[in-house]
Parts: C-alpha cells; sequence; structure tokens
C-alpha cells in the first residue's frame, strides 16, 4: 500500500532541497530517519518531520511500519516573493525568494520497483551493445574506402613559405637584427 504526504510552500530554494533527496530516495524508512537526523543541512529538519508524518500516516492505516521504504520523493518549483533591492544610480534590482513543495511516497512494497529498475537496465544494455556494433561496421567499411595515399617529401634545403598569419615569427632575420641592434647600443 503506498501513502502519499505532502508538505507545501516550503521556504527553501529547490535547488538546496534536492541533493538531500537523493541521498534518502528508495531506503527503508528507518535509516532514511536517521540519515536525516545527522544530516548538517537546514532542509534536513522539514525532511525529517515530513518523513515522520509519513510514517504516522501508515500507522493510522493500521499498517506494519517495519518494511515502509521510501518509494519516491520529489521537489517541485513553488510560488516565488518578489522583492526590490536598491543599488546604486537609483536602480532596483530583482530577488525572487523561492519556495518549495515537497511530495513523499512510502510504500512496502519493494519488489516491484526493483524489477522495473532490472527491466530498464537491460533496455540501456541492448543500446549500448546496438551503438558499439554500428561503430565496429562504420570503422570496418572506412578501412576499405581509404586507400593508402603517398605524399611527396619535401627537399630539406629548400625553405617553404609559412602558411600561418604570422609570418614575422616564422622567420628568423628580424631576430637576428634586434640582436645586432642591442649590441651596437651597448
Amino acid at each position: 500500500m503506498e501513502i502519499t504526504v505532502k508538505k507545501m510552500y516550503l521556504r527553501v530554494s529547490p535547488r538546496k532541497v534536492r541533493p538531500v533527496l537523493f541521498g534518502i530516495k528508495r531506503k527503508n524508512a528507518s535509516e532514511a530517519l536517521a540519515i536525516l537526523k545527522y544530516a548538517e543541512t537546514a532542509v534536513s529538519n522539514d525532511l525529517y518531520s515530513l518523513l515522520k508524518s509519513g510514517i504516522a500516516a501508515y500507522k493510522d492505516q493500521e499498517l506494519d511500519t517495519e518494511n515502509v521504504f521510501v518509494k519516491n520523493i520529489k521537489c517541485d518549483e513553488g510560488p516565488r516573493l518578489k522583492r526590490r533591492r536598491i543599488v546604486s544610480k537609483g536602480r532596483a534590482t530583482a530577488i525572487k525568494k523561492r519556495m518549495c513543495h515537497l511530495t513523499l511516497t512510502l510504500s512496502d512494497e519493494i519488489e516491484a520497483t526493483k524489477a522495473n529498475n532490472k527491466t530498464k537496465s537491460s533496455k540501456e544494455e541492448v543500446k549500448v551493445e546496438k551503438k558499439e556494433a554500428n561503430k565496429a561496421e562504420k570503422a570496418e567499411v572506412n578501412k576499405v574506402e581509404k586507400a593508402p595515399t603517398t605524399t611527396p617529401k619535401a627537399d630539406v634545403g629548400v625553405p617553404t613559405e609559412s602558411v600561418g598569419k604570422n609570418k614575422k615569427a616564422d622567420t628568423a632575420k628580424p631576430k637576428a637584427k634586434k640582436a645586432s641592434t642591442k649590441q651596437a647600443k651597448e
């Protein structure tokens, strides 16, 4: 059986809440309570109280709370309080004080979610195998199509013109002149 508990209009940015949620998702409820109790984030107290109320709702239904786990927990963005802050030259910048809504789903059916995860991972493995097979086929086709080409070797004694934008950097004459003018000044 599933029980859903919500906590709305929490005055914390969703960006600060989401990293904590990943630590307790798909864990046993007692294990998740222990994680939240010793977490050093400000939002962990709110999540702890939400989880406690979910367990209490489970007890109200007269169900066994030993095998309860966190099936899903999500954080949605709530409304924003819009404020203004005065800055220099008579201007004002916007300040958005964000809120979030938490939704916690507790369940005792852990096997169903594990079976779904296995099917997803097997589908991903099939996709990876197909990609590797396609890459191998393309590599074989490219080897066959490319014929070996020979390039004539340039003579070592013949200087070649530089192709780059900075031709002065490629020649050694200006550097030699600078060195000789410095010696002449001294």
